[in-house]
C-alpha cells in the first residue's frame, strides 16, 4: 500500500516537473510550479477521498 502511494506521488509531481524543466528559466518559477505540483498531489486526492466518504455516508443512509 505504502509502495503505490510513494509510485502515485511520485508520477504525479516528477513527471510533470521533467516535461516543463527544459521550458524553466530560473529558479524562482521552478519552485513555482513545484509547489503548484505539490499541492495538487495533496489536495487533489484528499479532495476525491472525502468525496467519496460523504458519497458512501450518503448511501449508507
Amino acid at each position: 500500500m505504502i509502495l503505490r502511494v510513494l509510485i502515485v506521488l511520485i508520477c504525479t509531481i516528477a513527471v510533470p516537473t521533467i516535461v516543463v524543466l527544459h521550458d524553466i528559466q530560473s529558479a524562482e518559477q521552478f519552485v513555482r510550479i513545484f509547489s503548484i505540483y505539490m499541492l495538487a498531489a495533496i489536495l487533489v486526492p484528499a479532495v476525491l477521498y472525502g468525496i467519496a466518504r460523504c458519497a458512501l455516508a450518503w448511501l449508507d443512509r
